[in-house]
């Protein structure tokens, strides 16, 4: 979706937590959607964001969704997801 929703659900479908992340970061959109997948991993769960105006990646909290990192990126059209290395 364009909206850059992230949502946690537990094993059975339940909502755990939700985030809008283009109500935080409202440049971080665009009319053809964001198409990236998150990972997790340690707890964090990695997201990208990438646009012609605002690009980043975030790390958020697994339990409760909370920021707990972001990192700037270049500034372009991207529908990549994330990747960890080892």
């Amino acid at each position: 979706y364009s909206s850059n929703d992230v949502a946690c659900l537990d094993l059975e479908g339940n909502l755990l937590w939700y985030r809008g992340l283009t109500f935080d970061y409202p440049n971080v959109s665009n009319s053809l959607g964001m198409s990236s997948s998150v990972i997790v991993k340690d707890g964090t769960v990695v997201c990208m964001a990438e646009n012609d105006t605002q690009s980043m990646t975030f790390g958020l909290n697994a339990e409760d969704g909370t920021t707990r990192w972001q990192l700037e990126r270049p500034r372009a059209a991207n529908w990549t997801s994330p990747a960890v290395w080892p």
